[in-house]
């Protein structure tokens, strides 16, 4: 008995003092989200909360509250302030109420493909990881939302199409709806959860997403007609509160880092595979691609650049989107394999 006891002590001394996780106080992180239960990006955050809890030994674990539960991206932000999240899965309208050099990466006809996106997002990775840390958030890691396009319930092929569409825009969104309403598309700000049933009343008779956010929100049951090109690729992110950061141990801090480095590249990869099978679904099932008049093409490459001193420097410096240019002229000026949108 005195030998099981000692045993026992020695173990107990071990185990602490070398931190085990069965004896260590386990930190939990509220990550939110508006993407619903069962989508791709809450799936990918579920993977990467589970593998960051076993990895650790339970130190540290992720709690998912998705589908908008925790409020819109506004209030998100919000609440990490007031330490009440941790941290949150973000498009680039959450982000750029923190940074809005982000917005730099989604400017409309500036990047033509994925290979430039990535080349892009990379060039300009510690500038943007910076402004975030400079506002009190980490970035943990990147994500896509797919190529952007123009859905409608009639075909958008001329200007006087686009005259008299009524699309959907983001509240407190400044970027897209700049761009539409200098195409002659009047705006109506609503709530993404509001979405469908405008679509269905008639309130509204245009969207915009990719084929993946489109089919997993249901609005393609309502839209039925998608520019073929589209106009600007989605970009989100996943952001720790900086303050929750640097309150893990450094080994805690290396390993999520790491690991959310390998959920970056999964769910990148991911989410495009998932988004061209999306894409092929809605044409399947009836989609119509249709093709833009030249004069509209032209238009909407002249409002590309004509609308910018609307949003500098509000969103963003002059200088950094003059970088980010520089950057995309340089790539394409080299040689590369031919590049595909999706």
């Amino acid at each position: 008995m005195l030998n099981q006891r000692r045993a026992s002590c020695w173990v107990s001394f071990v185990l602490v003092l070398f931190g085990c996780p069965a004896l260590a106080q386990t930190k939990v992180l509220k990550l939110a989200t508006l993407a619903p239960t069962g989508t791709t990006w809450a799936n990918g955050i579920k993977t990467f909360a589970t593998t960051v809890t076993d990895g650790l030994g339970g130190q540290i674990k992720i709690k998912l509250i998705a589908g908008g539960i925790a409020g819109d991206e506004g209030q998100m932000i919000d609440k990490i302030r007031q330490g009440q999240l941790s941290g949150a899965a973000l498009t680039s309208l959450g982000l750029g109420k923190e940074s809005g050099a982000v917005h730099v990466l989604e400017l409309p006809l500036m990047v033509h493909n994925y290979e430039e996106l990535d080349y892009l997002r990379e060039q300009l990775d510690s500038e943007l990881r910076k402004g975030f840390e400079d506002k009190g958030l980490v970035i943990l890691a990147w994500a896509d939302l797919g190529p952007v396009h123009l859905f409608s319930t009639r075909p958008l092929r001329t200007h006087r199409d686009m005259t008299k569409a009524k699309a959907w825009v983001l509240p407190g969104d400044k970027m897209v709806p700049t761009f539409l309403e200098e195409l002659g598309v009047a705006g109506v700000p609503l709530a993404i959860g509001d979405v469908n049933a405008a679509l269905q009343k008639g309130t509204i008779n245009v969207a915009y997403g990719s084929a993946l956010t489109t089919l997993a929100l249901g609005w393609h049951a309502n839209l039925r007609y998608m520019i073929d090109k589209p106009f600007t690729f989605g970009v989100a992110a996943t952001v720790l509160s900086k303050r929750e950061f640097d309150a893990l141990t450094p080994d805690q801090q290396m390993f999520l880092l790491v690991e959310a480095k390998a959920y970056q590249r999964d769910m990148i990869k991911t989410i495009r595979e998932e988004d061209a099978r999306a894409l092929e679904n809605l044409v399947r099932n009836g989609m119509q691609v249709v093709h833009p008049s030249a004069e509209l093409e032209n238009e909407f490459a002249g409002v590309a650049k004509s609308f910018l001193p609307q949003l500098e420097p509000v969103l963003f410096s002059p200088r950094l989107r003059k970088k980010a240019e520089a950057i995309l002229s340089d790539y394409r000026s080299k040689p590369h394999r031919t590049a595909k949108t999706r």
